[in-house]
């Protein structure tokens, strides 16, 4: 007996894209990929106790993808990016100078070869030219950490003035920011022995010129950010020459600095009087206005008003208003 209404037959099931894929349908990552994408994997905080094994574990993985054969430009350029960058970071770290860490000895020689081969491929293609500044500036970290200080500080200004208008502008304040560091950031004086660490000796006080170079280069720095509209590089700039101020002791200029932070982050306040003024409760009947208290979401903005809030009470206590330390 035939059927006049058959029913329909049954779709079948296709795999959503919610579900996870099975591993027969997942394809092996190229060893190469799979390696020079290793230490971003790995990557452990300064202070983590498995940060020097990320390290070590990360210099592997890139020599190891250097090792391959036939390997496109932007998989080799990276990779000597890569173990530049990891290799300043245990420079840094003071772990090339321990003995507790023989695996970082001599780092500074590969660090500088890596950052010749990276240079040099980065140069023969335009489409890697985000890893020639990148590379630039972990030079200029090398030289500041060798005491080439003159060296370091021409090499960000080339790198300067080399950008074009349609280069990324967290390149262009990196390298920027990275000038007002190197003169900021005095040198220790070379120690005979690379034993010991760099921190040992005591850093030499701030040159007057190098301070008044920092303050025109934050200067050029926030007439470029006003120009692209980015009003939170404004903000952290305004903080930033505060900063250079406090630090550098430099107390006639912070009051006026100091002000152009509070305005730009809508901070006012008045100053507590002392001794304050009584009242006659029999007289007075009108109620005390209540406090208001400035909330900041955006994480930088109350970054920026904790650093503020603190050179401000150190600025106030150091000049002894202290009104203005504990306003009302």
């Amino acid at each position: 007996m035939s059927d006049d209404n058959p029913r329909p037959h049954k779709r079948q099931r296709t795999q959503s894209s919610g579900e996870l894929a099975t591993p027969e349908s997942l394809r092996p990552l190229p060893p190469a990929i799979l390696l020079v994408s290793l230490p971003a994997l790995l990557v452990h905080p300064p202070n983590h106790r498995l940060y020097p094994h990320s390290l070590f574990l990360s210099l592997a993985s890139l020599r190891k993808c250097l090792a391959l054969p036939a390997l496109s430009p932007e998989i080799e350029c990276r990779a000597w990016t890569g173990l530049a960058e990891i290799g300043m970071k245990v420079i840094g770290g003071g772990l090339s100078q321990s003995e507790e860490h023989p695996w970082a000895k001599d780092i500074e020689a590969e660090v500088g070869k890596a950052l010749s081969k990276g240079s040099i491929i980065a140069q023969k293609h335009p489409s890697l030219r985000a890893y020639r500044h990148h590379l630039v500036l972990l030079q200029a970290q090398l030289s500041h950490w060798q005491h080439k200080t003159k060296f370091a500080r021409t090499q960000i200004r080339n790198l300067i003035a080399s950008f074009w208008p349609t280069d990324p502008p967290h390149i262009v304040y990196s390298a920027h920011l990275a000038a007002i560091s190197l003169l900021t950031t005095p040198n220790s004086p070379p120690t005979s022995s690379l034993s010991k660490p760099m921190h040992a000796s005591p850093s030499p006080p701030h040159s007057r010129q190098d301070i008044h170079a920092a303050l025109a280069a934050v200067e050029e720095l926030e007439r470029l950010s006003i120009t692209n509209g980015h009003t939170r590089v404004t903000l952290f700039i305004h903080v930033l020459r505060l900063r250079i101020l406090v630090a550098a002791n430099m107390w006639a200029d912070v009051p006026d600095a100091l002000q152009r932070s509070e305005t730009s982050l809508g901070l006012s306040y008045t100053p507590a009087s002392t001794p304050k003024p009584r009242k006659d409760p029999r007289t007075d009947v009108s109620t005390p206005p209540e406090a208001t208290f400035v909330a900041f979401e955006d994480p930088l903005e109350a970054a920026m008003v904790v650093h503020l809030l603190i050179m401000a009470v150190v600025f106030y206590t150091h000049v002894g208003s202290a009104a203005d330390v504990s306003p009302v």
